[in-house]
């Protein structure tokens, strides 16, 4: 066969290739070819380039870190470069800022030259000032920590370009994103001051944070203080703004240690001499009081604990509460003796007495019951006519029912109602004849139908009883109990069946008519009550029982702390009632069976005495209740914290850490404030090296004494040898000899007369204010004369007493009320800034006035009234010491929770419901608001390669120049370090002494307040300027911040 292949179709080899090497070749050109091999010249001067960018690079964060540690911006500027800012990180931002332009600066300073080419590192420029330009720059680069401590620098550049040229021709480019490490803490820097600011301002609750410090400190020196005061020392004001200050600054730096590792040795030094001026102070007064009363336990430990907080602050923990933590033991026996007495007491009330706890003993509840049977039933006669269409007209019913005795009187008794017993059965028949005649018409006809019905019923008829309802104590069975015997041999109950069948059964017409009742359905079944008769002896036998019980109970009793007392934090009404419950069975001690009648009246004395006991303690709880609740609500508008949160105040403080340097890690931050110390007093900037003139205060304290009555307005100290007295010390004697008690004043003729003159004295010492007022207001043109009289005369309308006038007029309240007052009388729209400043200027008016002459009162009304207000008071504490303790406790209750006579010592009285003064306690309201007006931490070690690098806030406007303009512009401020802190110590005493309280008139202290003082005088040209790659700013420098909104709630400077 021969196979035949076409040649159709068919292409040449040789085709076929020289088609596919032209088609790749058209592919390779379309997609580019190799490129062009650049000149060797231009290769090395690019690797000479990039190889110099790290260094560069290097140099450039180094100086950048420096300059935003001596400028760290804080709070950026309402500027375009400072919108540009991440206002969670701005010192991040602006360091990142420095560094991409000091990179630019210093890549554009370097360059590498190879025959004839030129090449260079570049950043993109920033062609201005907008926000969005340069975020865009700060963006390029990108910071961390990093080493194992935190110490170094990591930085990461974008867009850094390498380009090449010869001559004016750019032969070769290329781009690169280099990173380097810096041994440089800048960071770390401005996290442990920002740690440090953080706990300077942390809440108060924080164990960690400077206020707790501080809250110890004032614990301890004021329960040092006030218990020598307490103890009799001549301490006037427990806890004053020097004490304060010295607290203060002790938490402060003890916060910089803890933060820092290292506290400023300049402060060290001055803490130490103030604190020992202290301690001397507190030493002569504590000397003095000694010499003078003979001495006391209570002012040495005083004096401990004084010392112990100042020299050692660690000591203060175990010392700062001598008094407060002492456990006391608080008696059931108060309220035992009130319930005993009240059930012994034949008087009515609406509890329970002996009298009627043996009544009710002896009492039996009685009633009838029935049952009722029908047994047959007949009817004859027509109920209506057979005929339909009859309509029903009248009816008559008549009922007849006779009574008959039952065969043998038997018959099955009524069911007894759970909890009574049969007394007496009966069995009656009863035979009832009904008889119903209808009257019926249709039309003009008329009829009459006569229907009877006769029925049989059986009628069981019973008298139950049981012991009165409501007896106290156990309900157990009684033998006997209807005849005579068991205890004392008494009747019991015996006779009370058949007292209980002759009322209610033959009082009530007899069987027969109580049979006729239960068949209509009328019968009485409502309980009546039947007494027995009483053993002669019952009372005295059952009245030496309770004494007994009495005894034994008044000995229960818990244990608790004055300072739980104190904060009404221990509930002792309500602990003593829960002890009392769980012992009430073993005391009321009922037996299985009660030996008779009288065993259970003995009983229900027990048990009836134990209610009243509980009743009483729950009724003193809700007073305590209300009471606290009264207390909290007059703290909480006081603007006081609430008894919880001095509590929670008082834990944390026992609680707080105390210095504890972290862990060396080659690198010291040492801290450097100017002043050194946080003084409560201006200081000239220039003493202590602050740039610019005027002066810096650099602490304002707030005291706030919450009892300062009564004690020390009835009997305030006077200064020997002086012949006059400060008006608000005259108007607290006044006050509180306006509250003494009418019955003491109506027998003592002299003191009545005493403050009489001494009450027209602080009368015209107040007229004298209102002189200085009305100068104030012809100064400022406020109004004419007349009516500037009646602005004065409404602002101060609003104290209705002498006393109270003068008051307000030295705290400050008078002259608010006079400016609101003064802007009521002005025709524009009310104004709160006129009103502050007039307010400003009055109160400074009116303490300039305080200083003088003017504003005080002749010593001799004062000490008359004084005197007079204290015999007074020594009389009635002298027959108060005759009376019962109860009695006692009563009366000092009610002038603590019900606010009468007040004629006790210095603080608030704490009464448990159920015991005597137990303690005095006092509140002060501490708020203290400090800055540092410089601060600078320096960081120096390993890894911190030339000079200290230092971190500084000043409170300085930072600038730079961002876009090469020659015009620096601002990128915010170095805000100062500043705090504010509020907390509340509660200071307790033993009862008695003289008490615990600030007895100056000067409830209210304060020092610099309401704000620290950074506010420098700046020199033309003084502003900071920017990196020292920047030219300088023209011109002078944005006036600094004197004050702006709270950060993280505090006050900042």
């Amino acid at each position: 066969m021969v196979s035949r292949i076409g040649n159709r179709g068919r292409v040449p080899f040789a085709l076929v290739g020289v088609l596919l090497l032209v088609s790749s070749a058209a592919v390779h050109a379309s997609l580019g070819g190799t490129p062009a091999a650049r000149e060797p010249a231009a290769e090395a001067a690019l690797e000479g380039a990039g190889a110099s960018v790290v260094p560069a690079l290097r140099v450039a964060v180094r100086r950048a870190a420096r300059d935003a540690a001596a400028d760290p911006v804080l709070t950026p500027a309402n500027s375009s470069v400072g919108r540009a800012l991440n206002g969670s990180q701005p010192f991040r931002d602006a360091l990142r800022l420095r560094i991409y332009l000091a990179a630019r600066a210093e890549l554009a300073a370097t360059a590498t030259r190879e025959r004839g080419v030129e090449a260079r590192a570049t950043l993109p420029p920033v062609e201005d000032a907008g926000t969005g330009t340069v975020r865009t720059a700060i963006e390029r680069v990108g910071i961390r920590r990093a080493g194992p401590d935190g110490h170094r620098l990591r930085v990461q550049v974008e867009d850094v370009t390498l380009r090449a040229r010869r001559a004016d021709r750019e032969v070769a480019a290329e781009g690169m994103t280099p990173a380097v490490t810096v041994e440089t803490p800048v960071l770390a820097l401005h996290d442990r001051t920002e740690r440090y600011e953080r706990r300077l301002d942390a809440r108060t609750l924080s164990a960690e944070g400077a206020g707790a410090r501080l809250t110890a400190g004032t614990y301890a020196i004021a329960q040092g203080r006030g218990t020598a005061q307490w103890a009799g020392a001549p301490i006037s004001n427990v806890l004053g703004n020097g004490h304060l200050a010295l607290a203060t600054d002790a938490a402060v730096y003890d916060a910089q240690a803890r933060t820092f590792g290292a506290m400023d040795p300049s402060w060290q030094e001055g803490l130490a001499t103030s604190a020992g001026r202290a301690i001397e102070t507190d030493v002569t007064n504590l000397a003095v009081g000694e010499a003078k009363r003979g001495g006391g336990a209570g002012r040495s430990v005083a004096l401990d604990t004084v010392k112990g907080y100042l020299g050692d602050g660690g000591a203060a923990r175990s010392a700062g509460e001598p008094f407060a933590s002492e456990p006391v033991t608080v008696p059931i026996g108060p309220s035992a003796d009130d319930a005993f007495g009240g059930l012994l007491d034949r008087r009515q009330s609406a509890e329970r007495n002996l009298t009627d706890v043996l009544r009710e003993a002896y009492t039996v509840d009685a009633r009838i019951v029935a049952a009722v049977r029908s047994v047959g039933r007949t009817r004859t006669g027509e109920r209506r006519p057979h005929e339909p269409g009859w309509e029903l007209i009248d009816t008559d019913r008549q009922v007849d029912r006779r009574v008959e005795a039952l065969r043998n009187d038997v018959e099955p008794g009524p069911p007894v109602p759970a909890g009574w017993h049969r007394l007496e059965t009966a069995g009656r028949k009863v035979v009832e004849h009904e008889t119903v005649v209808r009257r019926w018409r249709d039309g003009n006809r008329t009829t009459t139908t006569r229907r009877q019905v006769r029925t049989r019923y059986h009628v069981g008829i019973a008298v139950v009883g049981r012991h009165a309802e409501g007896l106290p104590g156990p309900d157990r069975p009684v033998r006997p109990v209807h005849e005579p015997g068991g205890a004392l041999g008494g009747p019991n109950l015996d006779g009370v069946a058949e007292s209980a069948t002759s009322r209610l059964v033959d009082g009530r017409g007899g069987y027969e008519a109580l049979a006729r009742r239960a068949t209509a359905g009328r019968l009485d079944t409502e309980p009546i009550a039947v007494g027995g008769d009483r053993p002669s002896e019952l009372r005295s036998h059952v009245r030496e029982d309770l004494t007994g019980l009495h005894r034994r109970a008044r000995n229960l009793s818990v244990r608790t702390t004055r300072r739980e007392a104190a904060t009404e934090g221990g509930d002792t009404a309500t602990a003593l009632a829960a002890e009392l419950r769980k012992q009430r069975r073993a005391l009321v001690d009922p037996p299985r069976v009660y030996d008779g009648v009288a065993d259970r009246a003995r009983v229900a004395v027990r048990a009836a005495y134990l209610e009243r006991v509980l009743t009483g303690l729950e009724a003193r709880a809700d007073r305590r209740d209300r009471a606290r609740s009264r207390l909290n609500e007059t703290l909480l508008e006081r603007g006081l914290p609430s008894l919880d949160r001095i509590e929670r105040l008082h834990s944390a403080a026992r609680n707080a850490t105390w210095s504890s340097p972290p862990a060396d890690s080659g690198v010291r931050f040492v801290p450097d404030a100017t002043p050194s110390r946080l003084a409560l007093s201006p200081v000239e900037r220039s003493r202590v090296g602050l740039r610019g003139g005027g002066e810096v205060r650099p602490l304002a304290a707030r005291n706030t004494n919450l009892f300062t009555l009564p004690y020390s307005d009835v009997v305030p100290a006077t200064v020997e040898g002086r012949e006059s007295v400060p008006l608000p010390a005259a108007a607290r004697t006044l006050r509180g000899a306006e509250h003494v008690p009418g019955e003491a004043v109506r027998v003592n003729d002299s003191f009545v007369d005493s403050r009489e003159r001494l009450r027209t004295a602080v009368i015209a010492a107040n007229d004298r204010f209102r002189g200085r007022a009305h100068d104030v207001l012809r100064r400022r043109r406020v109004a004419d004369a007349s009516e500037r009289r009646a602005i004065v005369s409404r602002g101060l309308g609003r104290w209705p007493s002498p006393a109270a006038r003068a008051l307000a007029l030295a705290n400050g309240s008078a002259a608010d009320a006079i400016a609101v007052e003064a802007d009521r009388w002005d025709d524009g729209p009310p104004s709160a800034a006129r009103r502050a400043r007039l307010r400003t200027v009055l109160d400074r008016e009116f303490r300039h006035t305080l200083d003088e002459d003017a504003g005080r009162v002749s010593r001799e009304p004062v000490s008359e009234a004084a005197s007079a207000a204290r015999q007074l008071r020594d009389t009635a504490v002298g027959e108060a010491a005759g009376r019962a303790a109860e009695t006692v406790a009563d009366r000092a209750k009610g002038r603590v929770y019900d606010g009468a006579a007040r004629t006790v010592p210095a603080g608030l009285p704490v009464l448990p419901p159920v015991a005597p003064w137990v303690a005095t306690v006092n509140l002060w309201q501490v708020q203290a608001r400090g800055v540092h007006p410089s601060l600078v931490v320096r960081a120096r070690g390993r890894g911190v390669p030339g000079p200290a690098i230092a971190y500084e806030r000043d409170g300085r406007p930072v600038r730079m120049d961002v876009d090469g303009d020659g015009e620096p512009e601002r990128l915010g401020e170095a805000t100062r370090v500043a705090f504010d802190i509020e907390t509340a110590v509660l200071v307790v005493v033993p009862p008695g002494g003289r008490g615990v309280g600030d007895t100056n008139g000067d409830a209210d202290e304060r020092t610099g307040w309401p704000a620290p003082e950074p506010r420098p005088s700046v020199e033309p040209g003084g502003s900071r300027l920017g990196s020292r790659a920047s030219p300088p700013a023209r011109g002078g420098r944005d006036p600094p911040r004197l004050s702006g909104a709270p950060r993280r709630r505090k006050y900042v400077p």
